[in-house]
């Protein structure tokens, strides 16, 4: 009978350690995201109102009736560890072209609201696209990342656009998205955020494609910034781009070079177990 005894015990040990190389499961985790990766922080701007409505439509319906006018949001927010952040609050705003500005306090708070992720850190909304303007010669959209609550930030950021002929500023890949027009005309952009903090989610049901339920958000203390929480509003299938959207396929600012990765890896183990076989031939 044929044994492994036959050979030397180094020879074992190689065979054994590359075994295990190859048939032992990939990290799920690790090849959608790059431990220690941070979204860097923006500047927040006088413009952040407080307390704007929960909802995943924030501009006005009027508008967007437009389908050209329209942008799809979507996204998931990490931690700094790649675990996605379960059920954190995203409030964006950015200026309007109804507007031609920021909405003010005291009005009815266009182009401005509040988010929830679900468990597994996934968000989506839809806005109009956002104007420059005197001052900003630059389209970008603000974004505050909070604890559940509304009490404690995680990031204050913006998102910005790629090939925007508007955008004279350099800026990381993290935080400058590519746009992906649809086929009715409106447009969509993938924008993840890496907070620097721990995920909270449960990674192996995220993974698995099954999150997990989501708690309702709790009501919000006194000292909270968010003036009223009414959970966590369900996405029309309006709101969201067909299954398939080019959006989908955008991936974060680490995809490729995991790719790159896994497939240098994989020809470097493959070359390896060529060069033990023909070894053997000679023992």
């Amino acid at each position: 009978m044929w044994s492994t005894n036959r050979f030397p015990l180094w020879v074992q040990g190689v065979v054994a350690s590359w075994a295990t190389l190859l048939l032992a499961p990939h990290d799920v985790v690790s090849q959608t995201c790059s431990a220690g990766t941070v979204t860097p922080a923006d500047q927040e701007g006088p413009f952040f109102i407080a307390g704007s409505p929960v909802s995943d439509r924030i501009a006005p319906e009027n508008e967007l009736a437009v389908t050209s006018d329209v942008l799809y949001v979507e996204g998931t927010v990490y931690g700094n560890d790649c675990v996605p952040m379960d059920t954190v609050l995203l409030e964006p705003w950015y200026a309007g072209a109804g507007l031609g500005d920021y909405s003010e306090e005291g009005g009815d708070l266009e182009y401005r609201g509040q988010i929830f992720t679900d468990s597994c850190g996934r968000y989506s909304y839809t806005q109009t696209f956002p104007i420059s303007y005197p001052g900003r010669p630059i389209r970008h959209v603000h974004f505050i990342v909070s604890t559940q609550d509304g009490s404690s930030r995680l990031l204050t950021t913006q998102m910005y656009f790629k090939d925007d002929p508007t955008n004279s500023f350099i800026k990381t890949d993290l935080q400058m998205r590519e746009l992906v027009t649809n086929g009715d005309g409106s447009r969509s952009i993938l924008f993840d955020m890496y907070l620097n903090t721990p995920g909270t989610g449960d990674v192996s049901a995220c993974a698995a494609g099954s999150a997990p339920p989501t708690a309702t958000p709790e009501t919000p203390t006194s000292s909270s910034p968010v003036s009223e929480v009414v959970g966590k509003p369900s996405a029309s299938p309006v709101d969201i781009p067909p299954s398939g959207s080019p959006v989908q396929a955008q991936n974060n600012p680490t995809s490729t070079a995991n790719l790159v990765l896994t497939a240098a890896s994989g020809f470097a183990h493959l070359l390896s177990v060529s060069c033990l076989a023909i070894a053997f031939l000679f023992l």
